[in-house]
């Protein structure tokens, strides 16, 4: 028993010894094979390459990686430090004689523009067609064409979100982010009214009046540009205070009876330093800004009513057209400014709001801002928080 036991510790003993110099000899193989590859290589380059082309192969130190500590190089001998010198200056040649030609390559990872995709009925309800259930029935009886005529079926279907869309041969554009609109005297800032009164609901067009909302409000006696937005975050940063977005008014203000002065009762000087300064309110102190002053004065004739049983007599004002830019739209604050320093307003009309310029737009008419303008451009880093 003493002897079998013995026996098989040899055995055992023996296989543990062959196992280690197998792995001994796989690794010695190993490290010959990487030794030789890269004595390859550097063989090749040197013998094949001219001495300034960029090398095909992969390098370890010009990748940002140190090789391995188990490989060493050796220059222990008189040749060996005449070659690696001359190699060394060989590879600082060709380095500077490249960087030029590396200077003109473009850079290869500059970030791509991702055009944005969208499904076909994701897309046709974005621009107002209808519900994405509806636009999906609509897709599917073959109602909705590509720009080049092709009919797609599947509401599924993948586009980028600036494709031209043909619904019942109607092109279905991509919707802008910002509309303008020439609001008429008496007309209300609501999408209805239930006294029946004008307001904006015919307005737009009944795609648009599904997805776009005024931006804030004008009062029904003032006139001009009154904006449309698609984009909620679009509408905050430009009626925010914070987002510091002037509007600017022509103000028709009185003077004052011709006979007290008329124009020249009028110290633009004075109200520009009192607007800049801020005028008190009863919802507190506002700035504003006197951005130009008009040479016309209008005449104005007021009737005088009857005093002490004595007949009645007429007299002149004289109205004087304001410039005035505020950059917070609270309840009819531009007409209170004025009116508490001392010029009353008598007519209001807006004739821009931030980069949106009312221009010859005529009353009652409406216009999509282009999204490539620069206007349109504005509005998207506004939205974006970018201005």
């Amino acid at each position: 028993m003493r002897s079998g036991a013995q026996q098989q510790q040899g055995l055992l003993v023996i296989y543990v010894l062959l196992g280690a110099m197998m792995l001994a000899s796989t690794m010695a193989l190993s490290l010959i094979g990487t030794v030789a590859r890269r004595s390859h290589i550097a063989l090749t380059s040197a013998l094949f390459l001219p001495p300034c082309s960029s090398s095909i192969f992969y390098h370890p130190t010009r990748h940002g990686h140190q090789p391995s500590q188990g490989i060493r190089t050796r220059s222990t001998s008189s040749s060996g430090s005449s070659s690696s010198r001359s190699g060394s200056s060989r590879r600082h040649a060709c380095e500077k004689d490249g960087s030029d030609e590396n200077k003109k390559r473009p850079a290869t990872n500059q970030p791509k523009q991702k055009v944005e995709m969208f499904r076909l009925d994701r897309l046709l309800a974005n621009r107002g067609v209808g519900s994405r259930t509806e636009v999906t029935v609509l897709v599917r009886r073959g109602k909705v064409a590509l720009q080049n005529g092709e009919v797609i079926k599947d509401p599924k279907f993948h586009l980028p979100s600036t494709a031209l869309l043909f619904v019942n041969q109607e092109p279905i554009r991509p919707l802008p982010l910002l509309v303008a609109y020439n609001k008429p005297l008496g007309v209300h800032s609501t999408m209805g009214d239930p006294m029946g009164r004008p307001n904006l609901e015919d307005t737009l067009h009944p795609r648009l009046a599904k997805l776009f909302h005024p931006v804030g409000r004008l009062d029904a006696d003032t006139t001009g540009l009154l904006l449309f937005s698609i984009d909620g975050q679009l509408t905050q940063r430009l009626l925010h205070p914070s987002g510091n977005v002037q509007r600017e008014y022509l103000a028709t203000v009185e003077l004052g009876d011709e006979g007290e002065g008329g124009k020249d009762k009028f110290d633009e000087a004075k109200l520009r330093e009192t607007l800049k300064q801020g005028v008190e309110t009863a919802d507190g102190t506002y700035p504003a800004e006197l951005l130009g002053v008009s040479e016309a004065i209008k005449k104005e004739i007021v009737e005088k009513e009857e005093e002490d049983g004595e007949e009645g007599g007429e007299k002149t004002k004289g109205l004087l057209v304001l410039r005035v830019g505020v950059s917070e739209g609270k309840h009819r604050m531009v007409r209170r400014l004025l009116a508490n320093a001392g010029y009353p307003v008598v007519g209001l009309h807006r004739v821009r709001y931030g980069r949106v310029e009312l221009g010859d737009l005529a009353e009652g008419e409406i216009v999509e801002i282009d999204d490539a303008s620069d206007v349109g451009q504005w509005a998207r880093r506004m939205m974006e928080g970018k201005h």
